[in-house]
């Protein structure tokens, strides 16, 4: 979390994390991916990771307020993504998948009841005071405000993705078996050409991504909170070769399955004597 007043230009720059901007005081001109939009205070808008942008001050007396952030922040199951969508997707699982957020629209969100300004607030308050808990609590708060965020996105039609949402219901139900594209486009009577194709298009990837993905996010949700050995864990997220886990996991991770679980404990260990020392103080 970081507040800071637009004086001048900001010039063209990106991000290895999620920023969630929220303008509170002045108006603010944001440029990205060759679009500008006008933010007013009480607007606000999200930029996915990695994404050029530039800010134009439209008068003195401006002020931001940053909330950061990646997705492996609110589930170690998310350390595989690095985009808003995949916290919808694969995530808040229950929430309506007709909604699709396009982080390069240009969209900009308002807030007129100044909920999510309220949330910021405390989010901001529990990361300075850091009390016992504070992580869970500004991780609730930043679901809180994605879901608000989402409620104001207009809700595509049903029908079109009616075989995309089987498909992502098939692959949480069954990705541990092996789970053919083929197959899934026999039960919708559907060729497996157009199946991969419209999948592409509306979820932004490929099936065999998506499903590697999927995989390796249970894989990291696992290893980081439970005690199953490497090779378990590998078998029941869909992997009969643990030789060809290790190599997915790496090439997708960046680091082997048994160092992503010492660094989570890690960081767990660390949260947990942070918020000890804390309480004892």
């Amino acid at each position: 979390m970081e507040r800071y007043p637009l004086s001048e230009d900001i010039a063209a720059h990106n991000h290895d994390f999620i920023e969630m901007a929220y303008v509170l005081e002045g108006t603010v001109q944001h440029s990205s991916n060759g679009k500008t939009c006008t933010a007013h205070a009480g607007d606000y808008f999200i930029l996915d990771v990695d994404t050029p942008h530039i800010y134009h001050t439209a008068g003195k007396g401006s002020q931001v307020i940053n909330c950061i952030f990646l997705p492996a922040f609110i589930d170690s199951s998310l350390h595989v993504y690095r985009d808003f969508n995949s916290i919808v997707k694969h995530y808040l699982v229950h929430f309506d998948e007709r909604f699709n957020f396009r982080p390069y629209s240009g969209t900009v969100f308002h807030d007129p009841d100044r909920i999510i300004c309220e949330r910021l607030f405390k989010m901001e308050q529990e990361y300075h005071e850091r009390g016992p808990g504070y992580l869970q609590m500004i991780r609730s708060y930043l679901i809180e405000l994605i879901i608000c965020t989402l409620r104001q996105l207009p809700v595509e039609s049903a029908e079109r993705d009616v075989d995309i949402q089987f498909v992502k219901e098939m692959v949480r139900k069954h990705s541990s078996e092996k789970l053919c594209l083929s197959e899934l486009a026999r039960q919708l009577n559907i060729t497996v050409p157009a199946l991969s194709q419209k999948f592409t298009r509306v979820v932004g990837m490929g099936y065999k991504e998506y499903l590697q993905n999927y995989r390796i996010g249970e894989a990291c949700r696992l290893l980081a909170n439970s005690n199953e050995k490497v090779a378990d864990i590998a078998t029941m997220v869909g992997y009969q070769d643990l030789k060809f886990f290790h190599l997915i996991f790496h090439r997708v991770i960046g680091l082997s399955p048994s160092d992503y679980r010492r660094e989570q404990r890690k960081s767990q260990k660390s949260n947990s004597g942070a918020e000890g020392r804390k309480e004892k103080a």
